[in-house]
């Protein structure tokens, strides 16, 4: 774990592992990736280091899947979205269920009405995490019990 200092200096970089991380311990249904092997993962958001910090995870490997990283502005191109990655402010348009069915959104912030499923928050540990698996679950998602028990609370069920 970074020293907090060095936590603030690296914080897109840590917040990009993260998402990755977190990625590899998703299920999706099995018709998910049916016609793309890809796992896309989208930032929602204006430029900014984090949305530099997330293009740096494009190739990689999760399970087996290729990350192709798109950015987008508009909520109408999140549909094609496995992971939607909210910076912790935007003006933008909510995340809904019904512009990211499939999607793991992934927020910096839980102000709004974007019901992210996990909601990234620093405090003296470092970079943590809140869940709500009734929010994957409406979108058919499931995660590992291994990544629920190092959620800092966790909302719902199974």
């Amino acid at each position: 774990m970074l020293a907090p200092a060095a936590a603030a200096e690296h914080a897109p970089e840590v917040v990009s592992a993260y998402v990755l991380n977190v990625a590899r311990f998703v299920s999706w249904p099995d018709t998910t990736f049916a016609t793309d092997p890809k796992l896309r993962l989208c930032y929602y958001g204006r430029r900014s280091d984090l949305g530099s910090a997330l293009a740096k995870l494009d190739g990689q490997n999760v399970n087996g899947r290729s990350v192709q990283v798109l950015s987008t502005t508009r909520a109408d191109r999140l549909a094609a979205c496995h992971v939607v990655v909210v910076p912790q402010t935007t003006d933008l348009d909510p995340v809904t269920p019904a512009s990211a069915p499939y999607a793991v959104v992934i927020s910096e912030d839980d102000k709004g009405d974007a019901s992210p499923a996990i909601v990234l928050t620093r405090d003296e540990r470092g970079l943590r995490f809140r869940l709500d698996l009734d929010a994957l679950r409406e979108r058919g998602l499931r995660i590992s019990a291994n990544v629920i028990r190092l959620a800092l609370s966790v909302k719902g069920r199974q």
